[in-house]
């Protein structure tokens, strides 16, 4: 497993592990901005503390002052819940939501060259495990394609098709090779048509490799099995080696003497 990966599987499990305990989401980190930010808005959202954030210093007229205060106070609290202490001393002043959300970005989304080429490696370097989860390996994928598009790098839809096929491994190689062709209505390649079709690729791989097993299992099976024949083949059997065994008498009829030993 080369470091990348390494470092990929790490952070996912370091992810999952804060996720357990935070109720779904976790801690900003120096590594995580770009998955934080598009999840920490979906908890705000959901919380009902986006519109300090969307709206800034311009109160809806329908919310009151004080309780628009309040609403600022409470987004800023809940957002440094889920900044690592190793950060938060960067960010425990602010009392607006909005300011607190530019200051983090602004500290994190340097979109300079450097961070762009970052993301560019990284996609290039991402690779796909045979026997590791497709579903998993596309959301990696997309995890960087979210960093690059914060980073405004403009990728066409079809470039990041090619780059999800050049993350497969050489067993794949057939499919590739079908997905870049085109088809008869001349149509392009997109990444959802390749994402629809790796997992397509995938169910199939798992399903054959459980009929292979399957049959494995069952002709391994016959051949330890004895091949016995029924009782009633086995007492014929038994008759007949007898019958071929005892001699019989043609003067009497009855098997076990010769005629010249009958005493009939």
């Amino acid at each position: 497993m080369t470091r990348f990966s390494f470092n990929l599987v790490s952070e996912r499990n370091d992810t999952r592990k804060m996720d357990d305990s935070l109720g779904g989401m976790f801690k900003l980190t120096g590594s995580n901005y770009s998955v934080w930010k598009s999840k920490m808005r979906d908890m705000l959202v959901v919380k009902d503390l986006w519109l300090p954030v969307q709206f800034g210093d311009k109160r809806p007229d329908k919310i009151d002052a004080t309780i628009w205060e309040v609403m600022h106070m409470k987004t800023t609290a809940y957002i440094r819940c889920f900044i690592d202490m190793s950060l938060y001393n960067n960010f425990n002043e602010e009392s607006k939501a909005h300011e607190l959300w530019e200051k983090i970005d602004i500290m994190f989304q340097n979109k300079n060259a450097a961070n762009q080429v970052s993301v560019f490696r990284k996609l290039v370097r991402l690779r796909y495990q045979d026997g590791s989860s497709m579903a998993e390996h596309m959301n990696a994928f997309q995890g960087l394609i979210h960093q690059a598009t914060s980073l405004e790098v403009p990728l066409a839809d079809e470039v990041l098709a090619l780059f999800l096929l050049g993350s497969l491994p050489d067993s794949w190689e057939t499919l590739v090779v079908t997905l870049g062709t085109a088809g008869p209505d001349g149509k392009r390649l997109s990444l959802a048509r390749v994402k629809s079709s790796l997992l397509d690729e995938e169910a199939r791989r798992k399903e054959k490799d459980i009929s292979s097993d399957s049959k494995a299992l069952l002709t391994e099976s016959e051949r330890g099995r004895p091949r016995n024949r029924s009782p009633q083949n086995r007492e014929k059997s038994g008759t007949r080696s007898k019958s071929r065994g005892r001699p019989t008498c043609f003067y009497c009829g009855k098997p076990g003497h010769f005629q010249k030993n009958c005493r009939h």
